[in-house]
This record gives structure tokens, sequence and C-alpha cells, in this order.
């Protein structure tokens, strides 16, 4: 899981890219945008500057180009990312969350605007930056193995600042427009600028879970992504760390010795006691005069110990149970769908993927690859 930290300096999409960079993605995929050429883009130059910002090691991203367009309509924006998709090697999910996190910004624009989404122009948010941003973001996000996105509320900062339609207040109508409609919570405060830019909180937006009370977890890795503008009083970064999530409170272990149960009440009570527990095991053994013996172990919150009590000794012939609080460290693990080919034509297919740090698990679910056989065919 990836954690950022907005609520010190705000977020902008260069220091998003800055932070993922710092965690161990790799710059050469924001070096696919150089030499891009596109209607009103060309000669596109990008800089990854490490940098040390006071005590803090950060990255700074810059792209650059020549861009002829003053501004841009909606559609016109989404030609340009899918003429940068093509050109960077994108793949096709993370283009589709690009592309999501585009009309987040477009429906913004258009409300701050009082426009319709199809005829609104888009003028700081219609430059080739807010592309590179965007996709550079997802880019880099997949090279880091998609991982959960968790981050704290966002600083706005305060005062007014300057945009093309004259003197707005800080935080501006795109971002308020942005928070709003997505349940993002604020943190309104902080010096007199911007901090919080409508593309840095429509990435957080498109992806993020945000939480004041981030739970319990090893910090394996942490990152910073340099702004471009000074923060008076403390580094202008935003920090990332990659978390080991730990499990939220202490869990018990249960244990039974059996000696007098069938096969079949054991299967019985085994799937009655999985409905609730985190895990159950059986284990083989033999017990006294050498009588054969299951050792049955449970794992489970405190909250599930009297009702799977319950079930144990409603479900096996038991005397007793022992059990103890124990710890436990997981790896993060989440499920995605793949399409698959096969001769019985395209099928979903759930893959299990695990990670700790850098070191990713994968795995297909072994029900999904079960295929019907019939002999006749």
């Amino acid at each position: 899981m990836i954690l950022f930290q907005p609520h010190l300096s705000g977020v902008s999409g260069d220091m998003l890219l800055g932070a993922l960079l710092g965690l161990g993605a790799r710059e050469e995929l924001l070096q696919r945008f150089t030499g891009l050429e596109a209607p009103g883009v060309r000669d596109v130059r990008v800089q990854l500057l490490p940098q040390n910002d006071g005590t803090l090691p950060c990255t700074s991203v810059l792209a650059t180009c020549e861009e002829t367009a003053a501004h841009r309509h909606p559609e016109e924006l989404r030609q340009l990312l899918h003429t940068a998709g093509f050109h960077t090697g994108a793949s096709a999910s993370v283009l589709a969350q690009a592309e999501g996190t585009l009309d987040i910004l477009v429906q913004a624009e258009a409300e701050a605007h009082g426009q319709d989404v199809s005829r609104v122009h888009l003028h700081e948010v219609g430059r080739f930056d807010t592309i590179f941003d965007v996709l550079g973001f997802f880019l880099l996000l997949e090279d880091l193995g998609d991982p959960e996105i968790q981050s704290t509320p966002p600083r706005t900062g305060t005062g007014f600042v300057q945009i093309e339609h004259g003197s707005i207040p800080v935080p501006v109508p795109a971002v308020r427009a942005i928070a709003s409609r997505h349940s993002v919570p604020l943190q309104l405060d902080g010096p007199d600028q911007e901090l919080t830019t409508p593309t840095g909180i429509a990435l957080l937006a498109s992806c993020a879970a945000f939480t004041d009370t981030p739970a319990p977890a090893v910090i394996l890795h942490t990152g910073y992504g340099r702004g471009t503008r000074p923060v008076f009083g403390h580094p202008n970064v935003l920090p990332a760390h990659l978390l080991e999530e730990t499990e939220k409170g202490r869990l018990l272990q249960m244990e039974t010795v059996l000696d007098d149960i069938t096969g079949e009440e054991l299967s019985r009570a085994i799937s009655r006691l999985s409905t609730l527990a985190r895990e159950v095991a059986c284990h083989p053994g033999t017990g006294k005069k050498g009588r054969p013996l299951w050792t049955l172990r449970i794992l489970t919150t405190p909250e599930d110990f009297q009702p799977l009590l319950h079930l144990l000794f409603s479900s096996t012939p038991t005397r007793g149970v022992r059990y103890w609080p124990v710890g436990r460290l997981a790896l993060s693990r989440r499920t995605r769908v793949f399409q698959v080919e096969t001769p019985e034509g395209s099928r979903p297919i759930r893959w299990k993927i695990s990670r700790r740090g850098f070191h990713v698990l994968s795995k297909p679910e072994s029900d999904d690859l079960s295929m019907p056989f019939d002999p006749y065919v």
C-alpha cells in the first residue's frame, strides 16, 4: 500500500510523479514522453532532478514543450491523451485510468465556469503538462504493481491566485468542485498561496481512500516529490510511504485435539467454522494409547471468539479448547480480473496479487482455471 501525505504541503501532479519515482518507479517511463509530436505540441523534453530540500532527498519533475494551443476543448484533450498513450506504450488499463481522471478534471472545470461539459474551454487544465502528469502518474503506479492507495486530506493553502480569468480565491473553484463531487476531505489552511492543484486532487480522487488516521503499518520505503513553488516554514514536498499493513488489533489462536470424530463430522465442522474464522487448519497426529487424532487450529478476532467457541462445542465432541493471543503480519492483497481467451470463448480469470515492499507474489484463482470436460466433444 502507498500512503500519500498532502496534509503537509498540498499536492500537484508533478509532486505525485516525484514521490512515485522516490518509491522506485522507473524514470524511463517518463522519458518516453520525449519527442512526442501532436497537434499544438512539439519538442517535448522531460527533466528529472534529484534534489535535497533542506534535509530531505526529493525528486523534481519538469516537462517542457513548444505549445501553440492557448486552450483546448475536452475532446481535443482526450485526443492528446490517446496520442501520448500510443507514444509511451501505455497499457489499456493505464489509459482507461488516465481518461477517468481527465473526465474528473473536465467536469470540475465545467462546474467552475457554469458551462456544459461539451462546450467548456480548458485553459490551465487544457495544457500538455496535464496530460503528462495524469498519464505519467498511472504509468508509474502500474510499474509499482498497482498498489492500494491511501491519502491524508490535502492542505489547500489560503489567499488568492492569479489565473487567465483573473484573481480567484484558494482553494480554486475546480479543486472545490472535485472535493465536493468525490467527497475528498480538505485541510483548509496553510500559507497565502495555492498548495493543492486541480490535477493533483483529481489524481487522488480517482484512486485513493482518504483517512485522517492511517492504520498501523510498517514503513518499507519513503519517497518525496518536490513542488515548484516555495512554501515558507517547511520543505515543499509530498511524502509517499510504501507500507506493509499490520493486523488491526490482536488475533486469537484457538486449538483443540479430537480423537473421537469421524471424517464426515470433521468436514462438516471445518465448513461451519470457516464461515467465521480467519483461518481453519487441521493436522493429523497420534495421541494416547496410539490413537490417531486431529489437531484443529482456528485463527480469529476477539469479536468472533465467542461465536466460534459455540460452533466448536456444538459441531465437535471436544471437551475443552486452548487459546492465546497472537501477532500477525500479512502481505497486502488484492484481486484483479483479466479476460482470457480459451477454446470455449473469453472468460474472466481472477488473479490474486500479494505484495511486501517490492516483493510480489501472484497466482490465478484455481476455481476460475477449472474448465468443464466433455469426453464426447
